[in-house]
């Protein structure tokens, strides 16, 4: 059952208009928005909100269908002055639908800028009038930035309407395809077919990228000592060697790679894991990337390929007591014999220390 026509309220104020239906209704356009399917639960009750002026019509399409056995359908409202009844004849005035199907495409503004890395589709809605007997298929054309197949799933160039139905959906589904591209839009445009088309018949999304650029930092790990334990290299942008920290794992020395690097400045380091607990501990053989005595940072980008590491059982760097690897300059080195004294009178002059403070 189709009603079309329009309703003139008495008192420009906010109504809410409720419909009672068994087994589904669509009240569409003004003054009110229920869109129901079927139910087998028997009777049902949709609420929508709307503010009228007095003594305008507004235009009204209902859709009414029954799947079997009893049915009910009323349409009442209800405002602050209005008190709450169906709506009588005197505010309902019947006006024939136009022939034949109209189509629209319509969608949430809550779709309207999307994340290409949302796992949740985009969702449009097409919806006919008039005629619900027979399938419709309404064709499509996707438009935009984005690419139909690339940035979202492949799309057919149509939506059908089965026989019985108001509506049928199209759900976009971003893809995350790891390339860089700023905002895209995805255009959808119902076009002419065997139905007239309504408005809107075009629907835009903004789809939104957080995808970027990243780099590899790679060179050769060099070492002739006689140490053993797995080798690794360690890219970060901090002091504290944590921030942005990249690894690779080396079984013996030679080339490595790290991939996936983001932009920023690196101090890059290597060391033997003889402790084998991941990570540098005091004792342990490291060195850090540097031109002579200077500690030399990698930029990233471009691409780093001939970064060189050289790790020496001579000069054994040696990092301060928590593990960060570096002193105020990054570059905190103690080696040889000079190193292992400097160690032995600091370990004298702390037993001194404790003889005194307990009266020896």
């Amino acid at each position: 059952m189709i009603w079309t026509g329009t309703v003139t309220p008495i008192y420009s104020e906010n109504y809410a208009f409720t419909t009672v239906n068994d087994d589904g209704i669509r009240v569409d356009q003004q003054p009110a928005d229920h869109r129901r399917r079927p139910s087998p639960l028997g009777p049902q009750t949709f609420t929508g909100n709307i503010q009228l002026q007095a003594g305008q019509a507004y235009p009204v399409w209902i859709e009414y269908f029954n799947s079997g056995g009893s049915g009910e359908v009323s349409f009442s409202w209800v405002s602050a002055t209005q008190p709450a009844e169906i709506v009588p004849d005197s505010a309902m005035n019947p006006v024939a639908p136009a022939g034949g199907t109209t189509v629209s495409l319509l969608m949430s503004e809550d779709y309207a800028t999307w994340a290409e890395t949302s796992s949740e589709p985009i969702v449009m809605q097409v919806r006919r009038r008039g005629d619900l007997d027979t399938a419709v298929r309404v064709e499509l054309e996707f438009g935009g930035t984005a690419v139909n197949g690339e940035d979202y799933e492949q799309l057919p160039p149509y939506v059908d309407i089965p026989a019985g139905a108001l509506s049928a959906n199209i759900t976009i589904q971003p893809i995350i395809d790891g390339v860089v591209e700023g905002e895209e839009t995805i255009i959808v445009t119902a076009k002419d077919g065997a139905y007239t088309l309504g408005n809107p018949s075009e629907q835009t999304v903004t789809l939104l990228d957080f995808d970027i650029n990243t780099y590899t930092l790679a060179g050769e790990v060099v070492y002739t000592g006689t140490t053993s334990g797995k080798i690794y290299v360690q890219a970060f942008t901090d002091e504290d060697q944590e921030f942005e920290k990249r690894s690779a794992i080396l079984t013996d020395p030679g080339n490595f790679a790290i991939t996936d690097i983001e932009e920023g400045s690196y101090n890059v380091i290597a060391f033997i894991d003889t402790n084998d607990n991941e990570r540098l501990d005091t004792g342990e053989v490291w060195t850090q990337y540097s031109e002579g005595d200077m500690v030399k940072k990698v930029t990233i980008p471009p691409n780093a390929t001939d970064v060189v590491l050289t790790l020496s059982d001579d000069v054994v760097k040696q990092p301060d007591t928590d593990g960060g690897g570096s002193d105020d300059d990054g570059c905190s080195t103690v080696g040889g014999q000079q190193g292992w004294l400097a160690i032995a009178l600091l370990g004298l002059v702390g037993l001194i220390r404790r003889r005194r403070s307990s009266g020896i």
